[in-house]
């Protein structure tokens, strides 16, 4: 029986991070030569760690960032295109 590397565990957190499924990770250990019972605690103890956890919330906080950048363009050329008059603060 292999046991898991840190190598491993990386691939494990990065397939995790994008998306995949346990089982299909699980899968893919299995297939490499790792026990069904490893792999599985395996990929518990990845979604377990508060590395990957701190990871996810960085990684919604950029979509978030990435999404108001996008609004904030659209709004710019909607702006431009728009032609709104812009008048001095009277006072």
């Amino acid at each position: 029986m292999i046991s898991i590397d840190d190598s491993w565990r990386g691939w494990i957190a990065e397939n995790l991070v994008l998306g995949s499924d346990g089982e299909s990770i699980v899968a893919t250990l299995v297939a490499h030569g790792f026990d069904a019972d490893a792999a599985r605690a395996g990929v518990e103890a990845a979604r377990l760690s508060p590395y990957l956890a701190g990871f996810v919330r960085m990684r919604n906080r950029l979509r978030k960032r990435d999404w108001m950048l996008s609004i904030y363009g659209g709004l710019h050329r909607i702006r431009g295109e728009a032609g709104v008059p812009r008048r001095a603060a009277s006072g």
